[in-house]
């Protein structure tokens, strides 16, 4: 039994797969080695955008109108001061695409809501003067004339500029530059916040009050008038019946003005 295992061990011991070169791999000159077959696999690394539930081959009214809610402070701020001082917006340019990069609706809205905010803390804060003085505090704050701010003043921004539009396409058969008016109109009406301010103290003077918040209201309606008539005096007069559209722009400023004086002021 011990000369068996004695035998075994030997055995084990004279074969080692390192020493001998039957466990080398043998390679037959010209004969490339066994290469596994490897299959080309594409990945799919990117997906197809969602498409909308409903096209119908245009874009939709709020893709158009996106680009025009888009504007930064500083051209904002050129924009408002190139108009207060009766220059042409259009003076304002994208010095790389040289587009028109004032023109946008963010300003109408905002400067609109501003005005609006302002002559109802001015007609509030002139009932509290009044009401200091006469030692009577019923009605201060009505918020009536803030209704009626807000009506009138988005009604006259997108109604005027949007009947001329339908005016001029199905009346008069010529094209009308529809989102310049609304940036126009919106833009003049930064005319009213100094107004506003001002209105506030015409409580102290007493019997002048009407006469100096007609003056403010004048001055307000023909200073947002000229904004208005040199942003589109050119958009205007190209068109063939331009002269009958600017005289019904500018009796509807003037009606408009006049409310302003007769509801809010």
């Amino acid at each position: 039994m011990s000369a068996k295992k004695d035998l075994i061990d030997r055995d084990d011991d004279d074969i080692n797969p390192f020493e001998d070169d039957s466990f080398v791999p043998q390679v037959t000159p010209g004969l490339k080695p066994f290469e596994p077959e490897l299959q080309d696999i594409t990945l799919e690394t990117t997906r197809e955008a969602p498409q909308p539930a409903i096209t119908t081959g245009k874009a939709s009214i709020f893709s158009k109108l996106s680009p025009y809610f888009q504007v930064d402070e500083t051209t904002l701020k050129q924009k408002l001061i190139t108009a207060l001082k009766l220059g042409e917006l259009k003076s304002l340019r994208d010095p790389e695409s040289q587009a028109d990069a004032q023109l946008d609706l963010y300003s109408t809205v905002w400067i609109t809501a501003t005005v609006i905010m302002v002559l109802f803390l001015s007609y509030s804060g002139k009932s509290v003067i009044g009401s200091l003085i006469t030692n009577s505090f019923s009605d201060v704050i009505d918020f009536q004339i803030m209704i009626n701010c807000l009506f009138l003043f988005y009604i006259y921004v997108l109604g005027v500029p949007i009947l001329a539009f339908l005016i001029c396409k199905f009346v008069f058969k010529e094209p009308f530059d529809v989102i310049t008016a609304i940036d126009t109109y919106g833009v003049s009406n930064v005319v009213w916040v100094p107004i506003g301010f001002i209105s506030v103290v015409t409580g102290l003077v007493g019997p002048f009050e009407n006469i100096i918040e007609w003056v403010l209201v004048a001055i307000g309606g023909a200073y947002s008038g000229g904004i208005i008539y040199i942003q589109l005096k050119n958009v205007v007069t190209e068109l063939q019946n331009g002269k009958v559209l600017l005289l019904a722009m500018i009796g509807v400023h003037i009606l408009f003005t006049l409310l302003v004086r007769w509801i809010i002021l």
